[in-house]
């Protein structure tokens, strides 16, 4: 007797198995890409990297780290977004390319909700850095900064975390400043060293940490709650009344097409939450001033990932962000 497809299908179902999960069983069956949206040399490469070896001995098939640059981190979203949905086109995204980037930029056509965060990998507090020698030390410094002239101010494009973050600033302080955009947070480190831009708002990664300790960069304040571990002794902005609400921070996360099988998304949550349990990848994330996200269940990270998006639409708002 030869079993029907519509039977066959009854029967999976009897054993909890959708055809989706029958599916995934198999997950990969060829090379994996991670798209990178920005350049070699920043934290988003960096974490891609360190993900890569572990990554790839899970999954039993190569993984490939592409960094496709361009319109704010908007081009690597569009490549996973024109990508089928299996399991073989991943992102490694953040608030900037998946939330920020439709807000401040008219030629960015994806939505937040076009994507579903897998599985959150890493946060990194903002640090507000400045060129070694500028006049801008402390934060009383900034509070009085409204008639020390004009500053410049680094950031990754018109609606990125680092542009809202660097408005707000001005909007407590009274700064003049004039924002400069760059493809990348690697070429606003290098231009901060160099002494071509004045200030910027960076995430704890990378190198950024070795250049302030060897005095290329200087902190002033970090835009997190809880202590920076790599900068004890740095303040929060949060310690004054005037900025008790600027807290920044950068998260990454494992993207995927909001299509994808509910069962191939289970399943790179989990290998995902395997490899940042490895000593190898905690260490080297301390070490760059990162925090290793905790391991959450799909219903809590799509949970994360939609209060975040309410968060930065208020944001924008607040500071009347237009797209450009």
């Amino acid at each position: 007797m030869t079993l029907q497809r519509r039977d066959f299908l009854a029967a999976l179902a009897t054993t909890g198995l959708a055809p989706a999960a029958w599916a995934a069983a198999d997950y990969p069956t060829k090379p994996v890409s991670m798209i990178v949206p920005w350049p070699v040399g920043g934290p988003s490469d960096f974490y891609a990297r360190l993900y890569q070896e572990p990554f790839q001995r899970r999954l039993k098939q190569p993984l490939l780290v592409e960094n496709v640059v361009g319109v704010s981190g908007a081009l690597g979203v569009r490549r996973v977004l024109d990508a089928p949905a299996d399991g073989h086109t991943l992102g490694l995204f953040g608030t900037a390319e998946m939330i920020l980037a439709p807000l401040g930029l008219s030629a960015v056509r994806h939505r937040a909700t076009d994507l579903r965060v897998a599985a959150f990998t890493v946060s990194s507090a903002l640090v507000l850095v400045t060129r070694a020698d500028l006049p801008l030390a402390t934060l009383q410094d900034l509070l009085k900064g409204a008639s020390a002239g004009t500053f410049t101010l680094g950031h990754t494009g018109n609606g990125s975390l680092f542009h809202l973050a660097g408005e707000r600033l001005a909007q407590i302080t009274g700064l003049k400043l004039n924002g400069v955009p760059y493809k990348g947070i690697a070429p606003i480190v290098t231009d901060l060293a160099g002494g071509h831009v004045d200030m910027a708002l960076l995430p704890v990664a990378g190198q950024l940490v070795g250049l302030i300790r060897q005095g290329k960069l200087r902190p002033v304040a970090h835009a997190s709650r809880e202590p920076i571990r790599q900068m004890l002794e740095l303040p929060a902005f949060s310690s004054l009344p005037q900025f008790k609400d600027f807290v920044f921070n950068i998260w990454a996360s494992i993207a995927v097409r909001r299509d994808m099988p509910e069962s191939l998304v289970a399943q790179i949550n989990r290998i995902t939450y395997e490899l940042t349990s490895e000593p190898v990848v905690q260490r080297a994330t301390a070490e760059t001033g990162g925090a290793v996200a905790p391991p959450r269940s799909l219903a809590e990270v799509e949970q994360t990932y939609q209060a975040e998006i309410v968060r930065y639409q208020s944001i924008a708002q607040s500071i009347g962000l237009q797209p450009q």
